[in-house]
């Protein structure tokens, strides 16, 4: 999962938060996405689908509170992915 953030991460451009199709059915009640399309990314064998992150939902909270079940959806699921990946840390 962290090299796969990694690779997503450089692919996307300045201000852009890219996911996986995996990380969104995590996350799809907190963030409104646009599919743009199948990468082809280094190590993967076949193309990953790949969506950008829009907007986030209203009444959405970006970190849920760490006693609820979000935020372990949220952990899991896209904040381990990016804290682990190279130009996550990088660009701090």
């Amino acid at each position: 999962m962290a090299n796969l953030a990694s690779r997503l991460f450089d692919e996307a451009r300045s201000g852009q938060v890219l996911i996986t199709e995996s990380v969104y059915a995590k996350v799809d009640h907190l963030a409104e996405v646009e599919r743009i399309g199948d990468f082809s990314l280094k190590e993967f064998p076949k193309p990953v689908p790949v969506l950008k992150v829009v907007a986030l939902k209203e009444g959405a909270s970006i970190l849920p509170s760490a006693s609820s079940d979000a935020f372990l959806t949220w952990r899991q699921g896209c904040g381990a992915a990016r804290t682990a990946s190279r130009g996550w840390n990088r660009h701090r």
